[in-house]
């Protein structure tokens, strides 16, 4: 399941266009490490767990297999780091971030994470370790050096968890900030649409017609403005909230207050569509709750115990782990791996249509044959 999920989504990412966007790229990377970690450290340990903890493979191979344990897991913990500082860049300063955000830009900071991770990793090849040579022949397990310890769990996990949190939380609060700002914007708009159609609402009829605007504004935006040329006009404008470069078009749906027939007329009020627009908001706000709230739980859950463990036993000599349950806790890290293809790639739904399409191709073809066919 790591292996397909992983490659699904490097396969997506390169071959669906909606999906070929410079931020994904951070996405190709995790799912690289995460790969990795299935084909070159997941069945190894599958060897040694069929073995009852005895390591079969000699003292070099243990050598370079706990080596690409820490570089690996370490590369994916610090690729969902870098996802998370990418996310909140792109919502806090979005005009500026997206001038920087280009792929020289993103594959710099790939190539740092990878960097990174080999920094946190190498010591114990070059001699900061406690092995010894009958440790490394019979269980092959990874330096327990207090000080690398500290070092190797602070790089890897403390500090990554610590940045995603407060990352994601002020994302979310970012998220509400702007939600209730834009209320108050509405708020706005119905005293405006109030005080200026007043009774002439009730006698004549009333269409909307779409057409298409330029607007230098950024972020979401709705405005109930009288046109200059037609006293009988009001046009409101709204951005649909996301941040573009400038002159980004936006939805100009122009009240006509003549009774005449309007092309791609709507029927509602500009109150009843901006009430719709708040609800959309706040499900979407519910939604960036519950993905920050999952993400989060979903890595500490699987990596907390087994940092937990690593950090704790080399400093208390009395204490002990049963072999067992520290095999549970390393394999409950691993399941993260597994889980990152569904956590970044299943919620979104751009990555969720490239699956269908990867996984079936036919369907939705024959799906859009139908949605074509019953076009007039």
């Amino acid at each position: 399941m790591t292996v397909a999920g992983n490659i699904m989504v490097v396969v997506a990412v390169f071959s669906y266009r909606p999906l070929k966007k410079v931020q994904n790229y951070f996405l190709v990377s995790l799912a690289a490490s995460d790969l990795a970690v299935a084909i070159f450290v997941m069945p190894l340990h599958v060897v040694k767990f069929l073995a009852d903890g005895r390591w079969l493979m000699g003292i070099t191979i243990c050598q370079l297999f706990t080596t690409a344990d820490i570089l690996l897991c370490t590369s994916s913990i610090l690729n969902l780091c870098a996802i998370a500082i990418d996310r909140y860049c792109a919502i806090h300063d979005p005009i500026n971030y997206a001038q920087r955000r280009t792929p020289r830009f993103v594959c710099c900071v790939i190539i740092t994470v990878w960097v990174l991770s080999v920094i946190i990793s190498v010591p114990p090849l070059i001699g900061w370790n406690d092995w010894s040579s009958q440790k490394l022949r019979d269980h092959c397990e990874l330096s327990s050096e207090r000080a690398f310890v500290v070092f190797s769990a602070s790089g890897s996990f403390f500090l990554p968890l610590l940045v995603m949190i407060i990352v994601y939380v002020k994302i979310f609060l970012s998220a509400r900030q702007r939600i209730r700002k834009n209320r108050g914007r509405s708020a706005l708009m119905r005293i405006q649409n109030t005080s200026v159609v007043g009774d002439e609402r009730k006698r004549r009829p009333k269409r909307y017609s779409g057409e298409r605007g330029k607007t230098n504004r950024f972020g979401e935006d709705a405005r109930l403005v009288q046109d200059a040329d037609k006293a009988n006009t009001l046009v409101l404008i709204v951005n649909d909230g996301t941040a573009r470069k400038s002159n980004e078009t936006s939805k100009c749906l122009r009240y006509q207050d003549n009774g005449t027939k309007a092309i791609g007329k709507e029927e509602e009020n500009p109150t009843m569509m901006l009430r719709k627009r708040e609800k959309i908001s706040v499900a979407k706000e519910k939604r960036a709750a519950k993905t920050i709230a999952v993400i989060i739980f979903i890595f500490s859950f699987c990596w907390l115990p087994f940092f937990c463990a690593y950090v704790i036993l080399p400093f208390c000599e009395t204490c002990s782990l049963h072999p067992k349950v520290n095999q549970a806790f390393t394999w409950l890290g691993y399941i993260n791996s597994s889980l990152n293809p569904f956590l970044y790639g299943i919620l979104n739904m751009e990555f969720r249509r490239a699956f269908k399409k990867i996984l079936c191709p036919k369907a939705v073809m024959e799906q859009r044959r139908r949605r074509l066919s019953a076009q007039p």
